[in-house]
């Protein structure tokens, strides 16, 4: 069975994100573990935000982006670019 278009939007934003963060921390050699963190911090607050009229849309890629992020900080010290 296909998941949702909700679940699959979520996903495409999850994967665009890791995409995104595993390439910033490659070429960015200012990117490092606070700065991703002030990230995390400002994706909850513009989450948050404004939750009166915002789409489902909207509220699938915030939640998909910040879940992302998280990963990504909690796997930071794996490997050289946090896979």
């Amino acid at each position: 069975m296909e998941g949702s278009w909700e679940e699959k939007l979520y996903d495409e934003v999850f994967q665009g994100m890791i995409f995104y963060l595993r390439m910033r921390r490659r070429e960015d050699l200012t990117f490092n573990r606070e700065v991703l963190e002030e990230m995390i911090r400002t994706e909850y607050v513009k989450h948050g935000n404004g939750w009166v009229g915002k789409s489902p849309i909207q509220e699938i890629k915030e939640a998909a982006t910040i879940a992302a992020y998280e990963h990504y900080l909690a796997s930071w010290d794996e490997c050289e670019d946090g896979t």
